[in-house]
């Protein structure tokens, strides 16, 4: 049976807590209302009606229609989430533009991007690197901590 070092164990004890707080993730997803929609080139539309899925990029809102065009892959810096009543109000046309009334919209999400959590995230990440190199180093250099 191996016989772990005092140091050893209070690693492994900080890494479980330090994984622990690292948040989630650095962007979340805040409702906002339908007014809030803007004509504005620098999101994309992830539209949600019933089991379909669709991407949207170059949105306009005119007399109470959204309309886009459908992209495979869109790689802009943020995004809207969009979740319609059902799948029957959408409407393509032969050039992928989809369109669909604005009352019909049930719930809007706009990512946001938090700088603070990203920051941690990276801070946290690097901690946990370099405790476990010292850890490793500091082991295997021949000194023993073990009771």
């Amino acid at each position: 049976m191996r016989v772990f070092t005092i140091l050893q164990e209070i690693v492994a004890i900080l890494m479980v807590f330090l994984v622990l707080l690292l948040p989630p993730g650095c962007a979340t997803y805040k409702n906002i209302a339908t007014s809030d929609l803007t004509n504005s080139g620098k999101y994309y539309y992830e539209i949600y009606a019933g089991n379909t899925k669709y991407k949207l990029e170059n949105a306009v809102i005119h007399d109470q229609i959204f309309e886009g065009k459908i992209v495979q892959m869109a790689a802009m810096p943020q995004n809207i989430k969009i979740y319609l009543t059902a799948d029957s109000v959408l409407k393509i046309d032969n050039n992928k533009i989809l369109s669909f009334p604005m009352d019909q919209i049930v719930k809007v999400q706009r990512e946001e991007t938090s700088i603070g959590l990203t920051v941690l995230s990276i801070i946290g990440v690097i901690t946990l690197i370099v405790i476990i190199f010292e850890a490793i180093s500091f082991s295997t250099s021949g000194i023993d901590l073990s009771i």
